[in-house]
């Protein structure tokens, strides 16, 4: 078991930039009812962690544990991500756009990608620069609307000369 919450309402937790991976009972449970922050974390997956998330990492197992946003690799001080924002987290079928934006404060290459459940390319962009902003307009690579269902957008960064 990676981390293992007990049911104590006196206590607050708060759980970043680690990496829970590699657990074969899961990665995170807690016995309690009150919410718990195990947000940005390495769950050993990018796509976040298994269990009640929908990802193939390590597992979350309680409602009472908030996880999202998830770390897409192990945590690294040396560079990241400082901020980063998506306008909605679900697109319904009308709407035509979705706005991520993210920036950093050193110059990096970005790499936006949007794939479907079995992880197949759907929309790719890449950019330089402190900032990244893209207007998605839920279409894929051909240009065609996706069809209903559940997508996984990925935002990454590497440190940049340009």
């Amino acid at each position: 078991m990676g981390v293992r919450l007990g049911d104590d309402s006196q206590l607050t937790v708060s759980l970043q930039n680690c990496t829970i991976s590699g657990n074969q009972q899961g990665g995170a449970t807690l016995t309690g009812t009150y919410n718990q922050d195990i947000r940005e974390n390495y769950w050993g997956d990018w796509t976040g962690p298994a269990g009640l998330g929908r990802g193939s990492g390590d597992s979350v197992g309680s409602a009472y544990l908030i996880y999202e946003p998830w770390l897409e690799s192990p945590f690294s001080e040396s560079f990241s991500i400082s901020e980063g924002w998506a306008s909605n987290r679900v697109a319904p079928s009308r709407q035509s756009e979705v706005y991520f934006w993210a920036s950093s404060p050193a110059s990096a290459a970005w790499t936006f990608e949007i794939r479907s459940e079995d992880s197949s390319l759907q929309h790719l962009s890449e950019r330089n620069g402190n900032q990244f902003l893209h207007r998605w307009d839920c279409l894929d690579q051909q240009g065609l609307p996706l069809a209903a269902g559940y997508y996984n957008w990925r935002l990454t960064a590497a440190r940049s000369e340009n």
